[in-house]
């Protein structure tokens, strides 16, 4: 039974991945360092599909967060995941889809003298089961490596992550980060799930600027009758963004870099916006 669950998520998310070509844990996002101020933030993340020239340009996940600081050592944070699937056919009848994923709340403990730090949330189990599936799929494929569960439908996940974020005096950064995303079953889904996520970056930090590059990975930990290649995707991701102010755009690449992910999904880009309401 446990295989059989396991094999027919598989065949769910290939078939997917299968029409539309005919025809993408974490809560506190890695690549959005929020320092320690209150803040909002909005994402716009694009998948490119291999031969999915129909696709509308706004086919993509979009993320709304929030950091909220309640103490020197604790802050609260939120998201909400939205995804869009549109399909512009020359000939035939457009197709267009959206559904909200399953939202995020969670908690960051740290000591301000300290590089390291903790977090844990959940998933609220929001994401339809039933209608508006392409939409609910591009999201979980733009975002398969480090927030597939965000789009993932009954599943209620829960995420602990340790952090480990350093800006020396000459204002290269380094963070890295690992920790457990569980899914627990609801609905009609019997199966838990099992996830180690991981990811190292490093680049040049400052106020006003922000260059990194690094490396995310999902190992699916719970997943049976596999080797290791084909229990591990991973992504090169390179992100700049700029101080304004109050505010912080920036851009994002990311690049497949496993044989099975890449045959779906060529590159993911995105642009984003964070908003110190400190400021």
């Amino acid at each position: 039974m446990e295989n059989q669950s396991r094999i027919s998520m598989w065949k769910f998310i290939f078939v997917f991945l299968f029409i539309i070509l005919s025809m993408e844990v974490k809560g506190q996002y890695l690549w959005l360092d929020r320092g320690n101020n209150n803040s909002i933030a909005y994402e716009f993340i694009k998948p490119s599909f291999e031969n999915a020239e129909d696709l509308t340009f706004f086919t993509s996940a979009m993320f709304l967060s929030g950091r909220f600081v309640t103490s020197d050592k604790f802050a609260v944070v939120g998201e909400i995941p939205f995804a869009i699937y549109g399909l512009d056919r020359e000939q035939g009848e457009d197709v267009s889809e959206n559904a909200f994923g399953n939202p995020y709340i969670g908690i960051e403990l740290r000591d301000e003298n300290s590089p390291v730090f903790g977090e844990f949330g959940i998933r609220l189990p929001f994401a339809p089961s039933e209608d508006n599936q392409s939409a609910v799929m591009v999201g979980a494929f733009t975002e398969f490596v480090e927030r597939m569960e965000a789009f993932v439908p009954e599943i209620l996940p829960v995420n602990a992550f340790i952090n480990y974020h350093s800006v020396n005096k000459s204002s290269l950064a380094v963070r890295l980060r690992a920790g457990f995303s569980g899914w627990f079953a609801t609905g009609d889904r019997d199966e838990n799930e099992w996830f180690l996520l991981y990811g190292v970056q490093g680049g040049y930090q400052t106020d006003q600027v922000n260059l990194m590059a690094g490396l995310s990975g999902r190992w699916w930990l719970s997943l049976e009758d596999a080797d290791f290649s084909e229990k591990t995707f991973h992504q090169l991701v390179l992100e700049a963004d700029f101080g304004l102010g109050s505010v912080r755009p920036g851009v994002l690449i990311k690049i497949p870099l496993d044989d099975d992910l890449k045959d779906f999904v060529e590159l993911v880009w995105g642009i984003t916006l964070l908003v110190n309401l400190d400021n």
